[in-house]
């Protein structure tokens, strides 16, 4: 495929319009991102790019959103539809009502699987009987030695109590909350070299945790990175405070 610019407004304005599918969406996704990540902001890239959901809707109504702000911002003449958004609340309300028995089964599943995580993390553990969904995922933990030898490959040295909860989890992945060890990667923000932990919807989708690489390695501090204001914000003193604290808080909203 010979990709353009043109063709990717052109894209832009059938989001709008609520002309392409899910499943079309994701498709056009996947053979043009690395073009198109070439030449669009990193805000505007992280507000287009379809997000990894339960719903099936939600990912393309939120892309949308992103692609009628970039066509907005760049005076692109645009018209929208709300369909994305109907189909949206009809699955929404499906799914409420039909996943809470399946969401107490995995809980009790859970529990017997990773009974650490209920030790160190306990108001976190207790905030996922409403939102174990089929598509979440909590992995257990890795032992220190095969850890160490993944985060010497990387180059990444991570505070102790980051350590210990991948000994315990070693990966999160709840609607809007996204950690995990295998995808650590480190990124430059004004200047600064951050360790990006994974994602956090705490402003928008698309949020990224991240861990300040230039401070003591004892105790983290937590950051994320606010792409809509392209700003790098404190959130948590620690990762404890994050689970118990900041993804409780986000849990039960």
């Amino acid at each position: 495929m010979n990709n353009s610019k043109e063709e990717f407004i052109n894209i832009l304005q059938d989001l709008a319009l609520c002309k392409i599918s899910p499943d079309e969406w994701r498709l056009w996704w996947s053979e043009n991102e690395t073009f198109v990540a070439g030449f669009l902001k990193r805000g505007e890239y992280l507000r287009i790019k379809p997000r990894s959901q339960d719903l099936v809707w939600l990912p393309i109504l939120t892309s949308q959103k992103g692609a009628v702000k970039y066509l907005s911002d760049n005076n692109i003449p645009f018209s929208q539809s709300d369909d994305y958004l109907k189909n949206h609340l009809n699955e929404l309300e499906y799914f409420i009502n039909f996943s809470e028995e399946g969401a107490e089964k995995r809980f009790n599943i859970l529990r017997k699987e990773i009974p650490e995580i209920f030790h160190r993390y306990p108001k976190f553990s207790d905030s996922l009987k409403n939102c174990c969904s089929e598509s979440y995922t909590v992995k257990a933990g890795i032992p220190f030695k095969e850890m160490d030898v993944f985060l010497k490959s990387r180059k990444i040295e991570l505070p102790q109590d980051i350590i210990e909860l991948f000994q315990v989890v070693s990966e999160i992945s709840l609607d809007g909350i996204h950690i995990s060890l295998n995808t650590l990667y480190t990124i430059d923000i004004e200047d600064k070299s951050y360790c990006v932990l994974g994602e956090f919807c705490k402003e928008s989708d698309g949020d990224l945790l991240l861990l300040d690489l230039s401070e003591s390695t004892a105790k983290s501090t937590i950051y994320y990175y606010a792409h809509e204001q392209n700003e790098v914000k404190w959130l948590r003193n620690d990762i404890d405070d994050l689970m118990e604290k900041e993804f409780v808080n986000y849990l039960k909203s």
